[in-house]
């Protein structure tokens, strides 16, 4: 095993912070994931948190065009379109007019810190859309925070020496940062404060799975890609492997090949994802937490 990689023997259930997309709520987000939690359920379990902020809905063609899409999405018989579903369209910034600063970025992420600590001990952070880039922020925050508290303290020999191998043993077993982040339908952020925070989260070597939809139309895939090459370049040991496996996530696209949407499709036992210990979702996570080479930076392009 590489040096200061952590030695994770012992496959016990895991706990992820999941941080739901521009206009959904903890609810919607744990209702669109349900066959997604239950095929990882054997490793993972998922802690879902709202937002602190009410959305601001575009006034677009676009957008509404999305909006009632998922609406009709969650009314798919099971669910009967409840006020806790509609009503609570929340975010976890706003943009300004410039799109350049980023209302309200500062109250999540405090609001986050809290519940990490509080609800945790968490092993990593999984976000959508606008959630899967405060996934990044948020771990950024954390190292910051991190970094800044043993700065203040006064440091024994052994805390400095874990503090130098980059935070990759010590402080992530603690759980004071994530192992992991999974970011699906991400992008770079456009304010200065959360280029900092990506930043920082690139220094902590943290490993990272990025899930890049093909066919979406409210985040480019450029954008997507854009933040895993980002994270990838701030790096400086970073190994990267791109998996070309559409079956590991798929979006609903015989019924609508534009969707935005994390709806998760049952495995396919049939078509194997390569370097993954097993189908589906749960291979390539897997593969970021007990991989024996370093810090890994993962990137699945899925229809």
């Amino acid at each position: 095993m590489a040096k200061g990689v952590p030695a994770v023997t012992a496959r016990k259930v895991r706990k992820l912070l999941c941080l739901h997309g521009y206009t959904q709520n903890a609810t919607v987000f744990r209702k669109r994931t349900a066959v997604f939690r239950k095929d990882i359920s054997t490793h993972y379990e998922l802690e879902f948190v709202t937002a602190p902020h009410q959305a601001n809905v575009p006034a677009r063609t676009d957008a509404t065009n999305v909006l009632s899409m998922l609406s009709k999405t969650l009314n798919d018989g099971s669910r009967n379109g409840s006020s806790e579903d509609t009503d609570e369209q929340r975010a976890w910034w706003v943009a300004s007019d410039c799109g350049t600063v980023y209302q309200g970025l500062d109250e999540s992420l405090k609001m986050l810190e809290q519940v990490w600590h509080s609800r945790g001990p968490f092993d990593g952070i999984l976000g959508f859309s606008q959630g899967a880039t405060m996934a990044w922020l948020l771990a950024g925050y954390l190292h910051r925070t991190y970094r800044v508290k043993l700065q203040a303290e006064p440091l024994s020999n052994t805390d400095a020496g874990a503090f130098n191998t980059s935070l990759d043993d010590q402080s992530k077993s603690a759980s004071a940062i994530p192992l992991m982040v999974v970011a699906v339908s991400g992008f770079v952020p456009k304010s200065d404060h959360g280029l900092a925070l990506i930043k920082d989260a690139g220094e902590a070597k943290i490993r990272g799975l990025h899930i890049i939809g093909r066919s979406d139309t409210w985040v480019d895939p450029i954008r997507s890609e854009q933040l895993a090459m980002m994270l990838k370049s701030i790096s400086s040991s970073c190994t990267s492997t791109l998996l070309e496996s559409p079956l590991a996530l798929k979006t609903n696209s015989q019924e609508s090949p534009n969707d935005h949407q994390m709806m998760m499709n049952e495995s396919n036992p049939a078509s194997p994802t390569t370097t993954c210990e097993s189908n589906g979702i749960d291979g390539p996570i897997q593969s970021i937490l007990y991989h024996d080479g370093g810090y890994v930076n993962l990137t699945i392009k899925f229809i």
